[in-house]
């Protein structure tokens, strides 16, 4: 665990310190992070949007899907018609939701 024992007084004009929370409110974080990441050369960007978050989840959720077939159809050296079938579904949905999300 990181312990920081060091505090400093920053002083900001009302520009600089409306623009360090604007970067803190769109990216997220409080601000005292914000500054950390900005000394150790990090590019604050603005927090993923809800329709990214959730074509996240679920093109995690069809890989695993998907990784488990294939680790079955590795094991055995062959895959069942329906796990074709699952797979190939699997794979549209994937290109259906990139498609109507993007």
């Amino acid at each position: 665990m990181i312990y920081r024992t060091k505090k400093i007084t920053v002083r900001l004009t009302n520009k600089e310190y409306a623009k360090l929370r604007e970067m803190s409110e769109t990216s997220g974080l409080k601000m005292e992070p914000v500054i950390r990441k900005l000394l150790v050369g990090y590019e604050i960007r603005p927090r993923p949007n809800a329709t990214y978050i959730k074509l996240i989840k679920e093109l995690s959720a069809v890989g695993n899907n998907l990784n488990q077939i294939a680790h079955l159809a590795n094991a055995t050296g062959k895959i069942t018609e329906e796990q074709w079938k699952e797979t190939h579904q699997l794979l549209e949905k994937i290109w259906d939701f990139c498609a109507y999300e993007l």
